[in-house]
């Protein structure tokens, strides 16, 4: 006759299985200990653009409306510089006099775009500045308030070559 294998206690507590048959708490749904997720609510506006046609490495853009001052209000830029030199990324960046984390920067031929955020709890207003690897013809930015999220964190980020690399950047 075929013979059935039967685990012992033992092994079956190994498992996850409970000497009842049962799943134990970290695989069982109905128990307290296993909790879902939350459901998060994430916002994001639109604010204002500026732009500046001077050939400069750095550009700075007062008074820019940046939002509801918030606990949780995250400020996003996205940037865009043509013109002058080649090659040239975004080096770094400042909101309100803080540095912003560049989240991305990519340069193809004379054209630069990236993204950079901060954490910005108070205020309604501030200058942004952009600072690229070498002199550009003209810049502009678009301000974005985001709220909901506890970070802003690139889960993924294009380059100029064929392969993809994934990425993360917290904020």
């Amino acid at each position: 006759p075929p013979r059935i294998y039967v685990p012992k206690k033992r092994a079956m507590q190994d498992w996850g299985i409970r000497a009842d048959g049962r799943a134990r708490p970290w695989l069982d749904p109905a128990s307290t200990l296993v909790k879902a997720p939350s459901t998060v609510s994430i916002a994001y506006v639109a604010l204002s653009a500026r732009t500046d046609t001077a050939n400069a490495t750095t550009y700075s853009f007062a008074a820019v409306p940046i939002g509801t001052a918030s606990s949780e209000r995250i400020v996003i830029v996205t940037v865009h510089a043509n013109g002058v030199n080649s090659g040239n990324t975004i080096s770094s960046g400042t909101i309100g006099g803080s540095a912003a984390t560049v989240i991305g920067s990519i340069a193809s031929g004379v054209s630069t775009s990236g993204i950079m955020a901060l954490l910005v709890t108070s205020g309604i207003t501030a200058t942004i500045a952009v600072t690229f690897s070498g002199g550009k013809g003209r810049c502009g930015i678009a301000v974005f308030e985001m709220t909901g999220a506890s970070g802003a964190t690139a889960y993924d980020s294009a380059g100029a070559s064929a392969a993809d690399p994934v990425s993360t950047t917290a904020v």
